[in-house]
């Protein structure tokens, strides 16, 4: 939505300033890029990096076949909890 909005001003901004000699004898000859030109790059921006982020931080997804179910997870926990309690010591006879 964003690059709808920003992205043809955007555009036309960055091309005028690069070379305002194309642009002379048309109603875009004045334009410069300014505040709003920078805002929207910097809006932009971020949202490129939000999304390349979101979609870098998703690839370390368990795949489904990796998956473990519910049954197979209480056994393990349980494994390790027997293992991890102290042995008690042996009862000597007298």
């Amino acid at each position: 939505m964003a690059l709808v909005l920003l992205g043809p001003h955007l555009f036309l901004e960055l091309a005028v300033t690069l070379d305002p000699q194309r642009f002379y004898y048309t109603p875009f000859r004045y334009y410069r890029l300014d505040w709003f030109g920078l805002a929207s790059i910097i809006v932009l921006g971020i949202l490129v990096y939000y999304r390349v982020l979101r979609w870098w931080l998703s690839r370390g997804e368990a795949r489904d076949e990796d998956a473990v179910d519910d049954a197979t997870r209480q056994v393990a926990i349980v494994e390790r909890a027997k293992q991890s309690l102290p042995n008690p010591p042996a009862r000597r006879r007298v």
